[in-house]
């Protein structure tokens, strides 16, 4: 009678610990958080500045033209996650122009839902993060990401190529 009384004891016990393992994991801040690299960033137009790829992301080899990017990328559905920040990391060269970078969220049927636009604070060295934070719902949307780059520039902290190198979208329950 008493091993039966253990054996109860131990399966109540993993099951306890199931379910608040369960229920720490489905109460987290956060439903999804992707990384995304700067390879998904396409030109939109042939008119303009001039896309290379390498580990560093999209940069414009341009030396007189912007590039524009429009930026993708896949996010899991579950009718009730909100895009809560987007994160992109650009590298800024140019002396007298920024990387600037505007967010869209989407609805399913393709209405703009928010609409933000950051810049880079100039030219430097280390790179840079732009932070998106959508006010209002964004539950049942997509993103649009799209990203300006300036012309290359020899001149400024870190002259030469400016980079959309990551963006990062992080959704919650």
């Amino acid at each position: 009678m008493k091993s039966k009384s253990l054996r109860e004891t131990a399966v109540v016990k993993i099951l306890g610990y199931t379910l608040g393992l369960f229920f720490a994991f489905a109460s987290s801040g956060y439903a999804a958080d992707v990384l995304y690299h700067g390879s998904f960033c396409n030109p939109n137009t042939s008119v303009g500045g001039q896309a290379f790829y390498n580990q560093w992301g999209v940069a414009n080899i341009s030396p007189v033209s912007s590039l524009t990017v429009n930026c993708g990328g896949v996010l899991a559905f579950s009718g009730i996650s909100n895009i809560a920040e987007v994160d992109v990391f650009v590298y800024d060269r140019n002396a007298s122009e920024d990387v600037v970078c505007t967010l869209t969220t989407v609805a399913l049927d393709g209405v703009a839902v928010t609409t933000q636009t950051q810049r880079s604070f100039g030219s430097s060295d280390p790179g840079q993060f732009l932070i998106f934070n959508p006010i209002g719902s964004t539950i049942l949307t997509t993103f649009g990401l799209e990203c300006t780059i300036p012309p290359f520039s020899p001149a400024g902290p870190g002259g030469g190529h400016s980079h959309v190198t990551t963006y990062r979208v992080i959704t919650t329950p």
